[in-house]
């Protein structure tokens, strides 16, 4: 598919306007225009593929499921080796959400195993 290049200037004097330089002609190129091939084998291919990494059976004490990712390199900078340092007992307690409970529920359950009583009814206090 070939285009022109044009530049597109408005001209308030009603002349018509005049190109400042040469016409170039381009070539664009879409996806859509490669021929098909039959062998399909390549590094997009390879990206695109489903990955073959087993699922957890354990938990890390971190909390994290165990998972073993083969070409994960810990070393790197973009990579946290260590998510959990620096952090508290209290802030690495797992608290699931249930999802059979309602918010309210569900912090009503947790303040009455705090020993804190609640009203379920103003009216009937």
């Amino acid at each position: 598919m070939a285009t022109k290049k044009e530049a597109a200037t408005s001209t308030p004097t009603g002349k018509a306007a005049v190109a400042n330089h040469e016409t170039e002609t381009v070539s664009v190129t879409n996806s859509g225009d490669l021929p098909a091939v039959a062998d399909t084998t390549s590094a997009v291919d390879d990206v695109n593929r489903p990955a073959d990494i087993a699922p957890a059976t354990d938990v890390d004490p971190s909390g994290a499921p165990l998972q073993i990712v083969p070409d994960v390199d810990l070393s790197h900078p973009a990579v946290d080796a260590n998510p959990r340092a620096g952090t508290t007992v209290a802030q690495n307690q797992i608290d699931f959400n249930d999802p059979t409970m309602t918010g309210s529920q569900a912090v009503a359950k947790a303040l009455r195993e705090q020993g804190v009583e609640i009203v379920e009814d103003p009216s009937k206090k």
